[in-house]
């Protein structure tokens, strides 16, 4: 069941809670104080590109091992218009100190994947470009698949030198990646880095050797 924040009550909890600054005992992943902790962390804590995506609430929470949660928070905003997004936190710290991280990148790739653009090579290439445009507040997905040990090379070339691409589990907010790959499915998301006014056009190519 889809759960929103309310902003009001959410602020008068989170100010009660401040003042609490001792070592916690472990509550439960859906205990309705973590819920708003979870919340304020992760309008602060998200990286690029989902920081720049708006938290309306989660869609589901599991309690994993030694007070550490699972919750899908469920995004909008962005080239997609909303996401569903895994991250992990702790319940056996303070309130106040409740931070979120990403859950494995390959689950939230997995969830992602569906509503990105495939990058396709032609028969007997080893390199594919994709010429997009993206706005200030937008996010172009894509994916590309590899198998174990190849050399990925991404490079993104961009009209006002605005626009950079974040690699899932690989880095983020750069304009040129060299890696080797794992047997996976690689989730790249290009998007301006700078706030600005206009729309950037840019390239986008992916050689695998």
């Amino acid at each position: 069941m889809k759960k929103l924040l309310s902003n009001g009550l959410g602020m008068i909890a989170l100010a009660s809670m401040a003042v609490s600054t001792g070592v916690a005992a472990s509550r439960p992943c859906d205990d309705n104080q973590v819920y708003l902790a979870v919340m304020e962390s992760a309008r602060h804590d998200l990286p690029a590109p989902y920081s720049d995506m708006e938290v309306k609430g989660s869609t589901g929470v599991t309690s994993l091992k030694n007070g550490q949660c699972k919750m899908t928070l469920f995004l909008t905003g962005g080239s997609n218009g909303q996401q569903d997004l895994d991250v992990l936190y702790k319940t056996t710290v303070p309130l106040s100190q409740i931070h979120v991280k990403l859950a494995s990148s390959t689950e939230n790739t997995q969830k992602a994947s569906n509503k990105c653009t495939p990058i396709k090579f032609q028969r007997g290439h080893i390199s594919g470009t994709v010429n997009g445009s993206v706005n200030p507040e937008d996010t172009q997905c894509y994916t590309v698949a590899t198998g174990a040990n190849q050399t990925m090379d991404v490079t993104v070339v961009s009209r006002y030198k605005n626009t950079v691409a974040t690699i899932l589990d690989v880095g983020d907010a750069r304009d040129h990646f060299e890696f080797l790959t794992k047997k996976k499915t690689y989730q790249i998301d290009v998007f301006q880095l700078m706030r600005s006014a206009d729309n950037d056009e840019y390239s986008l190519t992916v050689t695998i050797r």
